[in-house]
């Protein structure tokens, strides 16, 4: 009975350490700023507040981050928001900065058909399940912007010197040089 007990109380322990990973936000309040400026549409939303994400303002994410090719949308990943919030602190920029998205949330066909055209582009890309995200910040240069994303250890990080923007992502922790 006590090696049961015992059993038990590791496994909440573990759960408890892993509840960062299982949708618990870690911090009390959390504001993202996104434009798409082709179209000019924004969101600017307090996707955090009272240590819960909030699924109005996840709507609103999705919904700006959607497929841009055929306006499919998907649930992005709220840690990839996260990930920005966190990079746009690390970098010192004020909780109003606004990231200019390039591309998030693509779907198969729309990835398939940019794999065929541009070697830069995983055919089992993690922009088809809504965890990444090609950006740039107006007036800070994606280089800076990729260095700040390596040193935070979050997930994919690259660099594309020939646009200027950065790809994040919330898989495993890898960098490469984008062409």
């Amino acid at each position: 009975m006590v090696v049961k007990r015992r059993l038990v109380f590791l496994g909440l322990l573990f759960l408890s350490a892993c509840a960062h990973s299982f949708g618990d936000p870690g911090v009390a309040r959390r504001f993202i700023s996104l434009r798409h400026a082709p179209s000019g549409e924004t969101v600017n939303v307090l996707y955090v507040h009272d240590w819960r994400y909030d699924s109005a303002a996840l709507g609103k994410i999705n919904r700006i981050c959607r497929d841009r090719h055929n306006g499919e949308e998907a649930r992005i990943d709220p840690k990839l928001m996260d990930f920005i919030a966190d990079m746009r602190d690390s970098i010192g920029l004020p909780e109003t900065a606004t990231f200019d998205i390039l591309s998030c949330y693509r779907s198969s066909d729309t990835n398939a058909a940019l794999a065929q055209s541009d070697r830069n582009v995983a055919r089992n890309s993690l922009h088809m399940k809504g965890r990444a995200i090609d950006l740039r910040v107006p007036n800070l240069t994606g280089k800076a912007m990729a260095g700040i994303a390596r040193t935070m250890q979050r997930g994919g990080v690259a660099f594309y010197p020939k646009s200027g923007h950065v790809h994040i992502d919330t898989g495993g922790v890898r960098t490469w040089n984008g062409g």
